[in-house]
């Protein structure tokens, strides 16, 4: 039971992500990117979740617990995309 809530919650961050970037992308004024609109978060989530897996198999980890550190990095990229939209960096002012 407790894999499905967490199968639920990692499909619902990585919807999350997917739709956050190709609104970032339909609102960007790179022409060049146009073609691009559903390849690149296609491509940024399937990253994440096989990148997950890879580390959840290395580490021998349950399956809840891979599920739940795709979920963490997804949310992780949607505050990194919310933190470059209000324009903060982590660079030090002078």
């Amino acid at each position: 039971m407790a894999d499905g809530a967490m199968l639920v919650l990692a499909a619902s961050a990585a919807s999350a992500l997917f739709a956050k970037l190709v609104a970032l992308i339909d609102g960007s004024t790179m022409s060049s990117w146009k073609r691009y609109t559903y390849d690149i978060p296609a491509l940024t989530v399937l990253g994440v979740m096989l990148t997950a897996i890879a580390l959840g198999a290395y580490k021998r980890h349950s399956t809840a617990q891979v599920l739940f550190q795709a979920t963490l990095a997804c949310l992780a990229l949607l505050a990194a995309l919310a933190m470059a939209e209000l324009g903060w960096n982590r660079a030090p002012r002078s």
